[in-house]
């Protein structure tokens, strides 16, 4: 319930992230399993890092932020 409560209470989401084997960190993917109307139509930024860059771990992200919880993603790149 504080999780919840927390992530109501929020403007926008900003995810900085380590890429972990390749993907999202699974302590990360729990925290996000666990609600799906608290995250609806929030702003979101993806910021992830890694030894060959975290692209696939932000791939990963913007599927589950961007289609799965339907938030509503910065859509920039570098």
């Amino acid at each position: 319930r504080e999780w919840s409560s927390f992530i109501s209470s929020c403007a926008a989401i900003v995810v900085l992230t380590p890429q972990y084997n390749w993907g999202v960190p699974g302590e990360l993917k729990n925290a996000f399993d666990h609600l799906y109307w608290e995250w609806r139509d929030k702003p979101a930024v993806i910021v992830t890092y890694g030894g060959h860059g975290g692209s696939k771990c932000a791939e990963q992200l913007r599927s589950i932020l961007g289609g799965g919880l339907n938030t509503q993603l910065v859509q920039t790149g570098v």
